[in-house]
């Protein structure tokens, strides 16, 4: 049985260490042994480096100490296959750090305005408790409501996140029932579109077929029916059809200028470079999104602290 993910910071850490003695042309089991982890990480690191002496790849090792979610693990497996280790990490660990600096820029501006809303709940009905005109017991439940909110605001968005993150069934459901509401649809098709593609451009640069390579990849898809489109796009390219169409016949969100790009990298037999290009435009138009939701968050939760506030004097 597989060990539990790492943490995105740590992995993140984890994949810069190993792409810089790649590229600095060090073995693996130099590279093993100059690393550097906190303490908790030290017995599975030991587990990688028995594997590694026995002649087990990096990826298959990684993955069974939990270094490694199923895409990242393939993708490595895909380098360590067509000799493209080195650059396979760095492009990981590129693409890591960056979700880790968005992710910890999106808290940092979430954590002040939760703060004031949970002092505002605590020090707005005060005027009215002194007054006698409420009563304790209604304090303390409007604390508790308060409370659940705050509680929910944080749990929803983290639970999502590790769903798609560490490809982990216990939160499929939740995933499942966010993509049928319409506000917040088009956010996680467009993440797990981006996240995707991510994915399946690296197994085509690291040599794999782009049928091949669309089996492989369903892995970084959180739900079972896109898996199971994934599948369907690797027989319609075994079919012989081109990649532009399939992706159109899947009724995927294609914007007409990709498909266009898409076809003539095609022609031009540049396609593992333009789908590499689309993943990171893709990329930086997420993280965009979710910094302009984390700036529209604290605005509603300020509005609501004034009119807790206001309330409590009145």
């Amino acid at each position: 049985m597989a060990a539990q993910i790492l943490p995105l910071a740590l992995r993140a850490q984890l994949l810069q260490q190993l792409a810089a003695g790649e590229r600095a042309g060090l073995a693996l089991s130099q590279t093993l042994a100059n690393l550097h982890l906190p303490p908790p990480l030290h017995a599975g690191l030991a587990q990688v480096q028995r594997a590694i002496a026995r002649g087990e790849t990096l990826s298959r090792a990684g993955t069974r100490a939990g270094w490694f979610s199923p895409p990242i693990a393939s993708q490595i497996a895909a380098g360590e296959t067509a000799g493209r280790l080195a650059a396979v990490l760095q492009r990981l660990a590129a693409q890591e750090n960056h979700w880790l600096l968005c992710w910890r820029e999106c808290r940092a501006r979430l954590a002040l305005p939760l703060l004031l809303f949970l002092l505002s709940s605590l020090l707005a009905p005060l005027p009215a408790l002194a007054a006698g005109t409420l009563s304790l017991g209604s304090v303390l439940m409007g604390i508790l409501i308060k409370a659940l909110l705050i509680i929910a605001l944080l749990y929803i968005p983290w639970r999502v996140y590790t769903a798609i993150r560490n490809e982990q069934p216990h939160g499929h459901w939740l995933l499942a029932g966010l993509m049928h509401i319409p506000i917040i649809q088009r956010y996680l098709w467009d993440y797990v579109l981006c996240r995707w593609l991510n994915h399946w451009a690296g197994l085509i640069q690291a040599g794999i077929d782009p049928a091949s390579a669309s089996t492989h990849s369903r892995v970084s898809m959180p739900l079972p029916q896109l898996q199971r489109e994934c599948l369907q796009l690797s027989q319609l390219l075994q079919q012989g059809m081109a990649i532009s169409v399939a992706l159109l016949q899947l009724g995927w969100p294609w914007p007409a200028s990709t498909i266009s790009r898409i076809t003539v990298a095609e022609a031009s037999g540049t396609l593992a470079d333009l789908l590499l290009n689309l993943a990171a435009e893709m990329q930086h138009q997420q993280s965009a999104r979710l910094r302009r939701l984390s700036r529209l968050i604290p605005r509603v939760l300020y509005v609501l602290i004034g009119v807790g506030i206001v309330r409590g004097l009145l």
